[in-house]
This record gives C-alpha cells, sequence and structure tokens, in this order.
C-alpha cells in the first residue's frame, strides 16, 4: 500500500522488524532512512520512539531538531553504546537461560 511512497523504509520494516524492535543498518543515507521510516511509522500510527544511531550526521540532525539523544540503547537483549559503537552482553543472562544442564556428547 505505501511501497510507492516509501519504498526503502516499507523493504526494511519487511525485513528489520523483531517482535516490538526494530533494528537495521545502512552505511549512507541514514538520515534519509530516518526520516522515510518515521513518516512511514506516523502515517500508519505506529511512531517509532525510541532511536539510536552511530552516525554523527543523524545525531547533529537529532540535536537541531532537539530529539533525544541516547548514547546507550537495549537493542535486540543486547546493551549497545553507540559512541564507541560496541555491543555488551551480559553472560550471566546467557547462562542463567541454559540452566544447570549437562553438557551434551556425540559418540
Amino acid at each position: 500500500m505505501y511501497h510507492d511512497t516509501y519504498p526503502g523504509a516499507c523493504a526494511l520494516v519487511d525485513r528489520s522488524n523483531y517482535m516490538d524492535g526494530f533494528a537495521a543498518s545502512a552505511s549512507h543515507d541514514n538520515d534519509i532512512i530516518f526520516f522515510e521510516v518515521t513518516s512511514l511509522m506516523n502515517t500508519i500510527h505506529l511512531p517509532m520512539y525510541k532511536w539510536a544511531t552511530n552516525s554523527t550526521h543523524l545525531h547533529d540532525i537529532w540535536r537541531t531538531q532537539s530529539l533525544p539523544l541516547q548514547t546507550e540503547r537495549q537493542v535486540l537483549g543486547m546493551d549497545w553504546d553507540t559512541q564507541p559503537d560496541t555491543i555488551h552482553i551480559d553472560h550471566t543472562d546467557i547462562a542463567g537461560a541454559t540452566g544447570n544442564k549437562a553438557p551434551s556428547t556425540t559418540s
């Protein structure tokens, strides 16, 4: 329905939505992606509230528009620090999820 108006955003939303989150990456045109995805989601009455990026260009745009800028955000269950562009995973969460099961072996 909106593929003609927001072609890039529709493709990203189709392949980058995860439950109640959206995670995508791009090597260029971050500002175009941001504005197109924001416009699409507002059009369909699903506004996006939490944005994070390591793009300094997009940070500058957000500052001029007084949009919130956070350098640490949780993405797909991992902590992402956008300044050094690093992801932190709490290994105790992973270990706790596996329980006390014995390691599997093969014969």
